[in-house]
This record gives structure tokens, C-alpha cells and sequence, in this order.
């Protein structure tokens, strides 16, 4: 356009600088309206508006020419969705957000995963394979020249990993602590919330520990121990000596007991053997990896167990006896608890009459020797159930002794 040279040329070139101002805000507003002809001259950062994007907003987006290459479409690859697109693994080659949600052999989690695949070639690239369980799972798994080479690193986090009483990261997944009292081994950081007599990690919950008597133990909820790898840790001391001596039972509903004992040296072997019952030392616990039912799904609620029937009254009497009879057999105290709770509640002085009162001359011997000798005694003892009769004791009084003694 030529520089005016009068009056009307003036007014000629104001117009048209008008008209392409107003081409250039149309523009610059998202679009040019159908219809407009005319150019933008140097203005503009198109030759033509035959070549402008027109219209709403989807057509600016498919037109504009971004580094050479189209914008990536709105939501291609799981960019953007409520979820990523459904397919088998194997046929994953561009890089995206993907679902594998049947699985395949190149996939270690199988059902109900997530893959992320970034690429920096064509034909080379890392995948991340996700797992939604209530402990999250991460694999690593390379992709070369064009195809996934199937050769899976898992990832190690505080959700499939403990760090024991001795400070080793060690495989994971149900653990329990077992300690002398659920504060000791809690670890809200580690995911260890408080179970009765120790802590339990998120894969063991359910799983509660009772101390029942001087270092006797039970743990309910699980269904034993775990069957393959590590199963119980013993603490130890800064040179690597245990601290105790443990010894486990598992019962067929998978109830597991553990006893504890101070330690002292066979003089014939010269092992570490168990001497006296003690309790798990302060601040410090036993790791248990336990065996747990599989819980059910979201994704597959076919699969979950089908609840427990309510028991009746006299299935319910059983189980309290059959409860009863395991904790008496493993109930022991000291003889020092054994005097303290008996002078607290003023028997002691009574006991050497009681021994005296029974009528059997055998029974009466032993009683009086394992009184005044016995390192352990031991609520299933035979001499004890003859003694507490002559002390005028039910066998619930009994129970509630030694309960009381194993606290002191």
C-alpha cells in the first residue's frame, strides 16, 4: 500500500489500516469469521486468510502447525482420561499411559495393572508396570529395538520391605512385630500400627499379639507363618548376639506361639541353649513373617471369602475352652512372681501349710520341692493344681494369679 500523497489517500489508508487492525484482534481473539477476505500484509503471521484458521476452537487446534509436527491429540494415550487405554502389553509401542487390564507374560503383576512407557527413539525406551493392591507394586522393564525385552526389576519400598530389630531391610509383606507392648514396635512412617502385644504392617492387619505370661506370647489373625523365605528375626545385640533364645508352636488354625528365654551356655556342646522365661527386651521386638488370607477385590468380588458363620453359644463356650486350654499349657512364671502375687494378695504364708495338708506322701514331696527349687513354675504343672485346692483357690483364680504375676 502506498504512502499517501492528499487529502482522500489519507482517509483511503486510515481505512484500511482500521480494517486490517480489526483483522489482526479477530485473529488474535481465536479465529477469523467466515466470510472476510483481504490479507494481513506484514502483521500477520499467515500469508492468507484462505490459510487462517477459522471457526471454533477445535479447527485452530487441528490446524496449527507446532515445531513442525501436530499437537498431539486431546486425550491419545491416556493423556488427559478418567483412564489410560486398554491393551495387551506386548502391543504398547507408542509411549503413553496404559492399562493391561487381563495381562500377559511380559507383565509380572497380570491383572488389573498400569503401564507408563517413555521413549527417547523410535525404538528405544523404559516402561513402568504399576499394580493397585493395597500395597502398591512398581516394576521397571526395558524396551529395545522395538519390543519389550520382558526382563522385569521389581522396586523395593517401605511396602514390601521391613527394617528388622537389628536395622536390615529385609523382604516383606505380612510382618508383625512382636514386642513386650505395641508402642515399642509401631512405626507410623513404616506403616506399623499398634496390635495388642506388638505392631503390625499393612498386609498383617487383623493380626493382634497377646503376652500371656512371662515370656509367652500368642498371635491371632494369620494363618501361620509364611512358607517360603525368612519367617521370625531375633533381635541382637551391637556384635550380633541374640538377645533371647526364642522358640515357636503353630497350631493348624495357624495360631503361632512363642515362648522366650534368657540364654546360658551348654556345657557339653557349648550352644547358646534357652535358660529362664523372660520377656522380649524393652524398645526392642521379634519379627514374624506370616501368612495371610487373600483379600478380596473391587475388581473381583467373586473372589472374596465368604464371611464367617455367626457361632452359637455353645460353639462359642468351646472355643473360649479350647483358648484357655492353649494358654495354660504354655503359662509359666518365676518363682519370685509366684511370692510377689501370692503376698499381695496374702496366700503366701499358707502355702507351706497347704503342701502340708496333702494327703498323697508323693505328691506332698514334690510340691515341696519344686516350691522351694523349681526355676519355672508352670501353670499346667500337676503339683500346682493339687496345691491350689488346699489353698481354697478355683481354677479361675488360679488363671487370674498367674496373669497377674506375669506383670510384675
Amino acid at each position: 500500500m502506498a504512502a499517501p500523497t492528499n487529502y482522500d489517500q489519507t482517509n483511503e489508508w486510515l481505512a484500511e489500516v482500521g480494517r486490517l487492525t480489526q483483522e489482526l484482534i479477530n485473529l488474535l481473539k481465536g479465529g477469523i469469521d467466515v466470510g472476510q477476505t483481504g490479507t494481513l500484509g506484514n502483521l500477520a503471521l499467515i500469508d492468507s486468510l484462505s490459510n487462517a484458521p477459522v471457526g471454533d476452537a477445535s479447527t485452530l487446534r487441528a490446524n496449527i502447525d507446532f515445531a513442525a509436527a501436530t499437537l498431539t491429540e486431546m486425550r491419545k494415550y491416556g493423556i488427559g482420561s478418567n483412564g489410560p487405554a486398554s491393551r495387551s502389553m506386548s502391543s504398547m509401542q507408542e509411549g503413553g499411559l496404559y492399562a493391561n487390564p487381563v495381562g500377559d507374560a511380559l507383565n509380572p503383576i497380570g491383572n488389573n495393572s498400569q503401564v507408563i512407557l517413555t521413549k527417547y527413539s523410535s525404538i528405544f525406551g523404559t516402561g513402568m508396570i504399576l499394580g493397585h493392591s493395597p500395597t502398591p507394586e512398581l516394576y521397571l522393564q526395558s524396551f529395545r529395538s522395538g519390543a519389550w525385552t520382558g526382563l522385569n526389576f521389581k522396586v523395593y519400598t517401605a511396602g514390601n520391605t521391613t527394617v528388622d530389630s537389628n536395622g536390615f531391610i529385609k523382604s516383606a509383606s505380612p510382618i508383625f512385630r512382636l514386642a513386650s507392648s505395641g508402642e515399642n514396635a509401631a512405626n507410623k512412617a513404616l506403616n506399623f500400627t499398634s496390635a495388642g502385644s506388638g505392631a503390625a504392617n499393612l498386609e498383617a492387619q487383623g493380626v493382634i499379639a497377646t503376652h500371656d505370661a512371662l515370656g509367652v506370647y500368642t498371635i491371632n489373625g494369620s494363618l501361620g507363618f509364611a512358607t517360603q523365605g525368612w519367617m521370625v528375626e531375633v533381635p541382637q545385640d551391637a556384635n550380633g548376639n541374640r538377645l533371647c533364645v526364642v522358640q515357636t508352636e503353630q497350631a493348624d488354625d495357624g495360631t503361632i506361639t512363642v515362648h522366650t528365654f534368657s540364654k546360658r551356655i551348654d556345657a557339653a556342646t557349648g550352644d547358646v541353649v534357652a535358660d529362664q522365661p523372660m520377656d522380649i527386651p524393652e524398645g526392642r521386638w521379634i519379627d514374624l513373617r506370616l501368612s495371610m488370607p487373600e483379600p478380596p477385590t473391587n475388581d473381583h468380588p467373586d473372589d472374596a471369602p465368604e464371611p464367617s458363620a455367626t457361632l452359637t453359644p455353645e460353639e462359642q463356650e468351646q472355643q473360649r475352652i479350647e483358648q484357655l486350654d492353649r494358654w495354660r499349657a504354655s503359662a509359666a512364671i518365676t518363682p519370685r512372681q509366684a511370692r510377689l502375687v501370692l503376698a499381695k494378695h496374702g496366700l503366701l504364708t499358707g502355702v507351706a501349710e497347704a503342701i502340708a495338708a496333702i494327703e498323697d506322701e508323693q505328691q506332698r514331696q514334690v510340691a515341696e520341692i519344686e516350691w522351694e527349687y523349681a526355676t519355672t513354675i508352670e501353670r499346667a504343672a500337676p503339683w500346682v493344681n493339687v496345691l491350689y485346692g488346699s489353698l481354697g483357690l478355683s481354677q479361675m483364680d488360679v488363671d487370674d494369679l498367674f496373669k497377674e504375676a506375669a506383670l510384675l
